[in-house]
């Protein structure tokens, strides 16, 4: 019978390699820090993938941003400030109203 490693604590060497893989799996996403659902999605898969006992934070980034990338959680990269007053910009508050108004 295969025995499974299923870790119940985390050492604070541990967390460090965890926040460590957590840190480069938000780059590799470029999840900011406003995509609050998306970052608390990767948190838990990470501790998923590290109660079985896997701890390189290598393994840890590759996996849980798989994971996440193949999930059903609607997440994107975050739109960059300038981006979204653009983007606002291009809607005129008149364009916008008479819009609205149509039926």
């Amino acid at each position: 019978m295969a025995s499974t490693v299923h870790k119940s604590y985390f050492t604070d060497d541990d967390l460090a390699v965890l926040q460590e893989a957590f840190d480069l799996a938000c780059s590799d996403l470029h999840l900011s820090r406003v995509a609050v659902a998306a970052r608390e999605q990767l948190g838990v898969i990470l501790f998923q993938i590290a109660e079985s006992g896997e701890m390189d934070r290598g393994e840890l980034r590759r996996r849980a941003v798989e994971c996440l990338q193949a999930s059903t959680i609607v997440w994107q990269p975050e739109f960059h400030p300038a981006t979204l007053v653009s983007f606002a910009r291009s809607f005129s508050p008149g364009r916008i109203g008479h819009q609205a108004g149509r039926r």
